[in-house]
């Protein structure tokens, strides 16, 4: 964390995948922490994780892969618009 460029803690990773992740946004909505991040592969698509502390950790969100592996460009969309996660009825 800095607050003046230049000094600064030490980086920490605080999410982690057994693939590569690329693009990865956050950001707080109603006080719980959205991820957004696309999975290099297995399967390659957007992901969306949540929690209630920036620095996690995070839960994997199941309906959004369902929803992204039916609908993925309709839903990337909308997320990319609005940096909300989509209105899921499951």
């Amino acid at each position: 964390v800095t607050k003046d460029f230049e000094t600064f803690s030490e980086p920490k990773l605080f999410f982690t995948k057994d693939n590569e992740i690329l693009d990865t946004h956050i950001r707080k909505i109603d006080g719980v922490y959205h991820m957004f991040y696309k999975n290099a592969h297995n399967p390659s698509m957007n992901m969306h994780a949540t929690s209630d502390n920036l620095y996690g950790p995070y839960k994997h969100d199941e309906k959004f892969e369902e929803y992204m592996a039916n609908e993925v460009e309709k839903a990337w969309a909308y997320a990319a618009r609005s940096g909300k996660p989509p209105q899921l009825s499951v």
